[in-house]
């Protein structure tokens, strides 16, 4: 049974709902999944691609009210997983939940990547829900001299 996540877009004016990302997971990962754009974000002046490849907007009337797949059948857009944590953001939100290596479902490590990750897209389980802060959220390192005795 699909999952439905919220993909929200950061424009000018901030985070909007961009569309709905529905995700098929099986014990091997994503199995399938699919997107529609929110009209309301079709509409906005700064919109763009959430996916450039599957998810083209240069023609809105083609995509509205339209559920997209990902391109060559894969199971997941390139854009979405560009806003999954890399390797080692996976390895920290795997340490939160005291879990092997690659096990959690993708969702997870979606939701898990927080508001404050890099890049313009943010996964959430809601449309009301807020922004969130990320699992290792870093907001400024203090330096540390290090001496050599």
């Amino acid at each position: 049974m699909p999952t439905e996540l919220y993909v929200f877009a950061h424009l000018p004016s901030g985070f909007v709902p961009a569309g709905v990302l529905e995700l098929t997971e099986s014990a091997q990962g994503v199995a399938a999944s699919s997107f529609a754009y929110g009209v309301g974000y079709l509409e906005r002046p700064y919109a763009f691609e959430v996916d450039p490849v599957s998810l083209s907007i240069s023609d809105k009337d083609q995509v509205r009210y339209k559920a997209l797949f990902p391109a060559n059948s894969l199971p997941l857009f390139g854009g979405i997983r560009d806003a999954a944590p890399d390797a080692w953001g996976r390895r920290v939100v795997e340490a939160k939940y005291k879990v092997p290596a690659n096990s959690l479902p993708e969702l997870v490590y979606l939701l898990e990547a927080g508001s404050d990750r890099v890049g313009a897209l943010d996964v959430r389980s809601a449309l009301s829900a807020g922004p969130s802060k990320g699992v290792a959220s870093v907001q400024s390192l203090q330096y540390h001299e290090l001496s050599h005795r």
